[in-house]
């Protein structure tokens, strides 16, 4: 990986799944993945996480067929 990339490591290669950057509380940039088992519920997340106000943006997205 070059400097800077970060993997996402959904353990089940059936899982889709999210990498995100947002601040923390303390007022660090951090990145933050989670998997899920389908698109739908993947997509819940993104609209909720999107109204959080320290969400800065989607990193990647990782699908089954992708991997």
């Amino acid at each position: 990986l070059r400097g800077g990339e970060v993997m996402i490591s959904a353990s089940d290669p059936k899982t889709y799944a999210v990498q995100w950057t947002e601040v923390n509380r303390c007022g660090q940039i951090v990145t933050k993945e989670r998997a899920f088992t389908t698109d739908a519920a993947r997509a819940r997340f993104i609209e909720r996480l999107e109204e959080k106000p320290g969400y800065l943006r989607i990193e990647r997205y990782a699908d089954p067929e992708a991997r």
